[in-house]
């Protein structure tokens, strides 16, 4: 299950969290992560290359925002990530998780642990224990979006145009994930290169 030197994600499945019908999460199989490279789990853990699970919610309505405190122009901007501010996030990852965990108890793949950390059966049956638990370790996945949303120079909160070009401004483009006026329900790479692409070539 572990091989050193080969990705960490190879296998993905999006799924219903059992929340409700919507397929609502994205759960993908770490396999050769290298323990050093998680905080915490340097020294840890005995063994140099574990397996995981993540649970990513596809779709999360919670909002954060990236904002300027003053005019200063070195000033480094505030980020706000706002994770789990809408408890129905946290109720879907509470979902997801008992959904992979069902999953990683599987006897396909139980009998193939020597030790599994931070999760046991009794905590994911423990509402409130679970819940904590989510809380505590959700991160943005690196895949944070929307910062500088694009649409019509007439919508107040949009930054840029279909082009990217920054509204207001001249020869200035913003063309990454922060320009998405949506969340996608999937990674943000490919699409990310896809807008790249077709800006890229318009710009000609």
């Amino acid at each position: 299950m572990c091989t050193a030197g080969l990705p960490w994600r190879t296998v993905a499945s999006r799924m219903s969290s059992g929340f409700d019908d919507d397929t609502d999460i994205q759960v993908g199989l770490l396999n050769n992560v290298e323990s050093s490279t998680v905080p915490g789990f340097e020294n840890r853990l005995d063994w140099p290359l574990v397996v995981g699970v993540s649970v990513m919610l596809l779709r999360p309505a919670s909002r954060g925002r990236v904002f300027l405190e003053d005019a200063d122009p070195h000033a480094k901007p505030v980020i706000e990530l706002g994770l789990g501010t809408v408890e129905e996030d946290v109720d879907r990852l509470c979902h997801g998780v008992r959904k992979a965990w069902s999953i990683l108890r599987s006897p396909a793949l139980a009998d193939r642990f020597e030790e599994t950390q931070f999760w046991t059966d009794k905590m994911v049956a423990n509402d409130r224990i679970l819940r904590s638990g989510v809380r505590n370790i959700m991160n943005p996945g690196w895949h944070a979006a929307g910062s500088s949303r694009m649409g019509p120079a007439s919508d107040p909160m949009a930054v840029v145009d279909q082009e990217g070009r920054v509204h207001g401004t001249e020869n200035l483009r913003v063309v990454d994930a922060s320009v998405f006026p949506s969340m996608p329900s999937v990674p943000t790479n490919l699409t990310t290169i896809m807008l790249a692409e077709r800006i890229a070539g318009s710009a000609k």
